[in-house]
Order: structure tokens, then sequence, then C-alpha cells
């Protein structure tokens, strides 16, 4: 019967006396009874000792119910992480919170979330066991350096878990890929502060320096093995697909220094890592950007969710994310910011719906015999590509009316073009150098839209065409441009029904495509000191409002019209440029549906209400008053922008497999 006994199969846990592994750091998880009458000789959790266990087998038991003390000490935090991460969870899918760190307020005011704290705090030589100590005290010590890091580090960390629940990853996996994420840029440690708080655009060494965080990241958290860690910090800013001049890491900018650096290949880190160590790098790239774009950095300020998806969608296409991980994001973003297009929201006048065309200016035209060649017979001689890689700005050239023979000569003197610019070469070409007249071109900037428009024909119909009258609209202006914005009815106090419209079989609701000025012409207000004029004598000319909206920056049309007029030969003779690029802001006025709006456009860093009241002062300048009186509101469509995009041309680059071999680059003296 004994023999039957010690034969039968031990339990999960169970231990016989003789294991010498129960030496190793082990303790009861069971109390150990006497066999003949069940009384506790020791209770469970007592540490196992060579002398205890000479006790045991004095008393004839034979087995015991162990664990090893670091494994318990692992489950243990690895409770307390679950618990952790439950308070997130329930945070993030219950709390009103409109942005990302308002969610960190949320959890650190949370009392659950402080309760949670104590206790990690009571065990954190367990926690600290869990997770290395010191990436722990390098964590500490990112806070401690540089404070906005940590915070972005956290912030990352809460967006892959979202997305990790979303694309239903384990909960090891989850909890695995946020502590990794917490940790990814680890390695702004090793980079300076000035470089991290620089508050403009990054010259080129320090833009390698920002680069080298990834690979600080990685050497910081290698303690010898692959683990995943190690490789979000090292990868995390790799791209996807394989875009020529896009991302840094391990993969590409590093690989080299890697292999000679650290003995490290990284076709093994590729072929060594599981799917779910790449799964939470390429989650940790999307979450990442969007907790950079969202937050509020030295160089800029937090994005709104609109400025966000247009910026995520525009990388994602070129092919910066994996389509499934970030199709789960998009998911999520979109669900939790419902209303993209909320009534005042101003933002940046979107490239990617701008497209860029000229308009001939014959009334400026300079009647002159000249030496130029115009953009199209640049294009047909095949010299532009050169010239743009020269530095030439074929726009501007444009703008002009042509570029100079003297100054291609002049490029040819600083190194060779290699191009025969003979008059025999050129009449050969078909192409007539010397132009009794050159015409400058207008470059503008063209838009598709909509707007709520009534045509004359609609007009008279529904009776309106006598309340214009009545309120001292120019009928023959109306009747030639057949007809009127809706909105300048409503701006001079024009009721007009827009059921009773709809019942007409009118639609209001119209195409209309629209040119807005690329340039114009201004002088900063130190140009015009050199003229003599100080800010107070612009002040007392009127002009304060102008400099206040337009960043000390004045058109020559407004400084015309306040009686400042500046001969353009004086300007010539001091080397000043008037030429300004316009930049375009646009401000939602009502929501239409979650990727349309009724907007207004307007000179960046204008205001609706400024411009109002330069109407009513009969004030505005000529860009202010064709927006705001010609231009008017307009609806846009953003869905091209906004919208989830294709993603299926999009696939995983080769140096995210193991054979790829990347060209050498030179190594870096800085490393």
């Amino acid at each position: 019967m004994a023999e039957e006994e010690s034969a039968k199969p031990l339990e999960k846990d169970e231990f016989s006396l003789g294991d010498p592994s129960l030496l190793e750091n082990m303790y009861l998880v069971r109390d150990v009874k006497t066999p003949e009458t069940g009384a506790v000789l020791v209770t469970a959790g007592t540490l196992l000792d060579e002398h205890l266990i000479r006790r045991l087998q004095a008393r004839e038991v034979t087995a015991v119910f162990a664990r090893p003390k670091a494994e318990e000490t692992l489950n243990e935090a690895a409770e307390h992480m679950d618990r952790l991460f439950g308070v997130m969870d329930t945070l993030i899918q219950n709390a009103p919170v409109p942005t990302m760190m308002g969610l960190v307020e949320s959890i650190q005011g949370s009392a659950e979330f402080q309760e949670l704290e104590k206790m990690i705090r009571r065990n954190m030589e367990e926690v600290l066991h869990l997770f290395h100590p010191h990436t722990s005290e390098t964590l500490i010590s990112l806070n401690n350096h540089h404070p906005n890091t940590a915070h972005h580090s956290i912030i990352t960390g809460f967006n892959v878990m979202e997305i990790g629940r979303e694309l239903g990853w384990s909960e090891t996996k989850v909890i695995e890929g946020a502590m990794a994420s917490l940790k990814h840029d680890i390695g702004k440690l090793k980079v300076k502060l000035d470089t991290l708080d620089w508050p403009g655009k990054l010259n080129t060494k320090q833009w390698n320096e920002i680069q080298l965080h990834a690979l600080f990241g990685g050497r910081l958290l290698y303690q010898g093995a692959l683990d995943m860690p190690f490789i979000t910090a090292l990868l995390h800013h790799e791209w996807y697909a394989s875009v020529p001049g896009k991302g840094y890491g391990g993969l590409t900018t590093f690989r080299h220094y890697l292999s000679n650096g650290m003995d490290i290949d990284a076709a093994e880190i590729v072929s060594a890592s599981n799917q779910d160590a790449l799964d939470v790098v390429q989650a940790c790239m999307i979450a990442d950007m969007v907790s950079a774009l969202e937050e509020i950095r030295s160089y800029k300020g937090g994005l709104p969710p609109f400025k966000v998806l247009v910026i995520m969608n525009s990388d994602a296409k070129m092919g910066h994310f994996n389509p499934e991980i970030y199709h789960a994001w998009y998911g999520i973003y979109i669900t939790k910011n419902m209303q993209l297009l909320p009534p005042g929201l101003c933002v940046a006048l979107p490239r990617e719906q701008e497209r860029k065309v000229f308009e001939p200016l014959p009334e400026r035209a300079l009647k002159r015999p000249r030496a130029v060649l115009t953009v199209a017979e640049l294009d047909q001689l095949q010299w532009s590509d050169t010239l743009r890689r020269r530095g030439v700005d074929l726009d501007k050239v444009r703008r002009k009316g042509g570029l100079p023979i003297t100054r291609i000569k002049a490029l040819d003197a600083e190194r060779p073009l290699d191009w025969d610019l003979s008059l025999d070469f050129f009449r050969d070409s078909g192409v007539r150098v010397i132009k009794d007249t050159v015409y400058p071109e207008k470059q503008l900037i063209e838009l598709d839209t909509s707007r709520q428009r009534l045509t004359w024909d609609e007009l008279e119909r529904s009776g309106l065409v006598g309340k214009l009258k009545r309120h001292a609209f120019d009928l023959n202006v109306v009747q030639e441009e057949d007809g009127i914005d809706f909105s300048r009815l409503e701006r001079r106090g024009i009721t007009v029904s827009k059921k009773r419209l709809e019942q007409m079989g009118v639609v209001l609701k119209k195409p209309r495509t629209i040119r807005l000025p690329a340039f114009e012409h201004r002088l900063m207000l130190d140009d015009l000191k050199r003229f003599g004029f100080e800010e107070r004598d612009l002040r007392r000319k009127g002009l304060e409002k102008h400099l206040a909206m337009n960043r000390n920056k004045l058109s020559l049309d407004i400084l015309s019209r306040h009686g400042i007029i500046i001969d353009s030969t004086q300007i010539r003779s001091l080397g000043i440029s008037t030429e300004s690029k316009i930049f375009y802001d646009v401000i939602v006025l009502e929501e239409l549906d979650y990727a349309s709006a009724l907007c207004a456009i307007v000179r960046e860093g204008n205001t609706l209400a400024d411009l109002e009241l330069l109407f009513e002062r009969d004030d505005l300048d000529e860009l202010q008053s064709f927006l705001y009186s010609e231009i008017g509101h307009v609806e846009l469509d953003f869905s091209s922008l906004i919208s989830c995009p294709d993603l299926s041309s999009v696939t995983q680059g080769a140096q995210w497999t193991p054979e790829y071999v990347h060209p050498r680059r030179r190594r870096r003296k800085s490393v």
C-alpha cells in the first residue's frame, strides 16, 4: 500500500522532501500536517531550510506543497500590475476625459489608483523583482532629467494598451507591451536638455542627436537578451514599409553600429523576435506619434484631433504603420473623438487640399528686351530638375516671368552645368532667349469647395429681389454675378426660410472652385523702421489692430490706405524683399457631418471678430476684404483627409526580414 502511495504522481506545487530544489529559496504554500493525527506541524508561508526538512522527515512526512519565493514574488507583482491596468481600463472606457493628458490626471486623482499605489509601494521589492531594478531606476532618472518625456512615455503606454485590447491581445501581451512602451524613450536620458527643449526647427546636428535616442535606449535596456523593452526602444522609429529617407533605428540607421559596437546582428533581432514583440514595436510607433502630436512641446502647441488624424492618415498612406494595427487605432480614435469639427475650431488650411496654379499678369508685363528662359522653356530643354537641385525656386521663376541667362551662367561658374549656353544652341533648340516682353505670373491656391448660394433665377422665384433692393444691394452686380451667397443675406439681416426654399426645389448647396493668392507684398515692422517709421507712428496712423493681427507685418495695400506710401525703388535699393507667402487658417462655423463643415477662410492669425470690427470701420486690407466679402462662408469636405485610408497597397519593408542586407552607411563619429 505504501509503495502504491509513493508511486502516485505528484500534484501541482507538490515536491518530495528529498528534492534538492526545496533548498533553493522555496516556501510552503500549504500547512504541513502529521500523517497520523492531522495536526499542523508547520504553517503555510514558512521558508524551507535543511533543518526544517530533516525535522519533517523525522515525523514521516514524505512530500510538501511549495513554491519558489521568486516565482511567488513574480505572481504577486503580476497581480498588482493586473489590478493597475484594470483601473486604467475602467478609466479609459468610462472617464469623460477629452485627452490622454486628462486621463493621466484622472488616474492620478483616482482613489482606487491611489490605494493601489500604496499597495505597490508596500510591495516595491516584489515589483522591482519583476521589472529589473536598473530599468526602474532609469525611468525615475528620465523623469528627473526631462519630466515631459516621462509623461509622454506614460501616455504612450496607455495608447499601446488600448490598441492591444482592440486587437484582442492576451492580458499578458497587453501588460508586457504597455510596460515596454513605457520605456521606449529611455534613450533621451542621453540627449541634452537644450536639444529636447529647442523651441524651433532642429539643425542637422540636433536632429542627429535626437535620432540617437533610439540607439541609446537600446543600449541602456540591453541585458544580454533581445527582450521586448530593448527591441521597442531600438525600433520604435522605424517605418513599417521601406520608404527612402524615412525611419531610423536598429534595422536601418544604426544597423552597422549594432554589429560592430554591440555584436548584435539586426537580422538576429528580427528572427529572434516573436510576433508578439514585433506587434508591440509597431503599435508603439503609432502610440508614440499620436502622443507627440497631442502633447504641448517646446516648439508647438497640442494639436486638435482633426489635425492629428490628417497627419496620421498621411503618414499611414506613405507606409509608416502596420495597416492592421493602424486600423485598430483609427477605430479607437474616431470613437473617442466623435466631433472632429466643432464650431470655433481653427486649423491651418490642409496642404493636402491645395492645388498650385498660375495665372498670367499681362498688365504687369515688363516691356523691355531681356535674356530670360521661361519655366516651359526650361522644361523643354530638360534643365528644370537640375536647376531645382541647385536651389532654383521655379515657382518664383514663374512669378518673375523667367530665369535670367546671367543667373544660369553664375550657377555654371560656381559648379559646371555642362550645358551649351550659346545663342546657336538656343536657336537650334527653337528657344528664343531675348524677349521683348516678359510676362510675370500670379501664383494661386485652388480649392474645391461648395457654398450655399441663390442664383438670380432662384432669387426671382422666391421673391427675394425686393428684399435685396430694400437692403441696398446693387441688383445689377447681383445679376451680373448670377446670384449671391446665402451668408451675405444673413449678414444683412435678411431672414429666409431654408425649408420653404427646399419645397420650391431650390438646392442651396452648389459646388464652387475658389482661388486664393499664394503671395502678397508686405513689409516687416523692422523694415518700416529703416524708412523712418516707428511703431508709435504706425499706431497714430490707426494701424495698431493690423500690427497685432498680422504679427508686425503690414501689406503695402493697407499702408497705402493709411497714407504711408513707400517708393518701390527705395525698397529695392535697401535690398528688401516684400514678397511674403500667405498662410491661411480655416475657422469652423458649423459642423455639417463628421467630415464636412461650413467654414471661413482667413489669413493666418486673423479672427472673425477682428475682421468684423475692421469691416465695420471699412478698414479691411485687400486680402482681408477679398476673403470676407467675396469668398465668404464655404463648405469644405475633409473626408479624403480624415476617413480611414485604404492601406491595401502598404506592404512590410524588407528591413523587417532576417534576409535583408542594408546598404553600408558611413559610421557616425558621434556614436
